[in-house]
Parts: structure tokens; C-alpha cells; sequence
């Protein structure tokens, strides 16, 4: 148990630097590199999205679910991705947020009751 409460408590830490290494970091990406409709911006959002949901993927594999989460990435990355080409006017205006969450919660539906139903058949 020791083991275990001192790795949480460095991982703590960890996320609080990052966290305020992360404020002044996207002030300058959003408000002084505006360049290109705020690609960096966007490029920063859907890596964060992506190692947000690798996160989320360790969380569930310490409960025992397993599965193939690189889908949960792929669809949160398909957030900021479509909202920049939404801004572009590549897409039609709101119309690309419904269809991601529409497409990306279905995915992530298919995701978690198919490593459900394989996780309980096996018992």
C-alpha cells in the first residue's frame, strides 16, 4: 500500500506543474500566435484531447476493462479537429458539432458495451 499512495502522490505533483506550466502556455498560444485561425491552438487542443483520453484509458485498465482505446483518442481528437474546420468554413456551422458527438458517442458506445459484453461472457 505504501508503494502505491507514494507513485499517487508524485503523479499529483506532476499534474500540478503541468497544470501551471499550462496557463501561461496556451495565453500565448491563443492571444500572440493567432496565425491561421489558431492552428497551433487547435493542433495543442487535440493532442490534449488524445493524451487526456490515454489518461482516462489507464484509469479504466486499473478497473479491469479492457479494450482497444485508441478509439476513445481517435474521437476525442475529432472535437477540436472538427471545431477548426468549422472555423474555416469548411464545414457547415453547427452542423459539424452534432455529427462528431453523434459519431464519436456511438463509437465510444460500440467501444464500451462490445469490451462489456466479452468481459462478462468470459466469466
Amino acid at each position: 500500500m505504501g508503494v502505491r499512495k507514494s507513485l499517487a502522490g508524485d503523479r499529483f505533483w506532476v499534474r500540478v506543474l503541468l497544470l501551471l506550466a499550462a496557463f501561461p502556455f496556451f495565453f500565448v498560444v491563443i492571444f500572440a500566435v493567432p496565425g491561421y485561425r489558431h492552428l497551433l491552438f487547435s493542433a495543442c487542443c487535440t493532442v490534449a484531447a488524445v493524451f487526456g483520453s490515454r489518461e482516462v484509458a489507464g484509469l479504466f485498465k486499473r478497473r479491469q476493462v479492457a479494450g482497444d482505446w485508441r478509439l476513445a483518442g481517435f474521437c476525442a481528437a475529432l472535437f477540436p479537429a472538427g471545431a477548426y474546420l468549422e472555423n474555416w468554413g469548411l464545414l457547415p456551422a453547427h452542423a459539424a458539432g452534432a455529427a462528431v458527438t453523434v459519431v464519436a458517442a456511438g463509437a465510444l458506445a460500440v467501444c464500451c458495451l462490445s469490451t462489456n459484453q466479452i468481459r462478462y461472457s468470459l466469466r
